[in-house]
């Protein structure tokens, strides 16, 4: 495991995947509070859970793209545009414009540009590692999307409590800018051939995207993975239930504090 910690460009995206999930962690946790705080009822975060989980059903359309992209570029883009996207909430708060509308608008577009910036980061591990160390790369990311994932939802419900949900969208807006800058100064091998131009690639990718596409599609069916996926379908179902009915427990025992606590591990 320490082999990899070697490489500065593991190090730069390792920085980077932690980082990012913990912004994205805490803007979780604020925006399904705000969510509820503005529309008073479960109904509004049951249906901000829906428009944030519904953009992971699509990831498989995505993974084509991914592979075929300048992955440095694709990271440094979506970060940006998701700290644009997350400063969007405190804007209006200071404008006087804020509603449940635009708090709902804005979280199934974070949530899709969401769904280019994990795969394109366990993309890029082949790339930047050697072969017998990718098992503890990919150990080391698994470790900071859910290790961190775990402490900052529970840091984030105190957060919110302490200094409100619009609060974690500034800090989140930070990270976002962080992890740009992160991005944007690690060198990720492409895969152009030298003599393939921008051009050339772009034309292979639209013409090969439906081919992969099919090929992946083929290539789970009939395999356990489709009982596996059917099964986090599931888990995931639950997960999201009580993460959309918790802001209205917590009000009806409290409020804010009430939502920090629970949300601790």
């Amino acid at each position: 495991m320490r082999s990899v910690f070697r490489n500065a460009t593991f190090r730069r995206l390792f920085v980077g995947r932690l980082i990012t999930n913990a912004g994205d962690s805490l803007y979780y946790v604020a925006a399904m509070w705000l969510v509820y705080n503005l529309g008073g009822s479960a109904f509004y975060t049951g249906l901000a859970g829906f428009l944030t989980l519904t953009p992971q059903t699509l990831q498989f359309l995505t993974g084509p793209f991914v592979d075929r992209w300048d992955l440095r570029r694709l990271l440094v883009g979506t970060q940006v545009l998701q700290g644009v996207c997350v400063l969007i909430i405190p804007l209006a708060a200071m404008t006087g414009i804020l509603s449940v509308t635009v708090v709902l608008v804005v979280m199934p577009v974070v949530a899709m540009m969401n769904q280019f910036v994990y795969p394109a980061q366990n993309a890029a591990l082949p790339r930047i590692v050697n072969e017998e160390e990718l098992v503890d790369a990919n150990s080391a990311f698994s470790f900071a999307y859910q290790g961190v994932d775990t402490a900052f939802i529970s840091l984030g419900g105190v957060l919110v409590a302490l200094f409100g949900a619009v609060s974690l969208y500034i800090i989140d807006s930070v990270t976002f800018a962080m992890t740009a800058l992160i991005f944007a100064t690690t060198q990720i091998p492409s895969t152009h051939t030298k003599n393939q131009t921008d051009d050339d690639h772009a034309t292979s990718t639209r013409t090969d995207y439906v081919e992969k596409l099919r090929a992946g599609i083929e290539y789970l069916r009939g395999t356990i993975l489709v009982l596996m996926l059917g099964a986090s379908v599931i888990i995931n179902f639950i997960i999201g239930a009580m993460m959309a009915v918790l802001p209205a427990f917590a009000a009806l025992r409290g409020g804010s504090e009430t939502y920090g606590i629970l949300l601790l591990p």
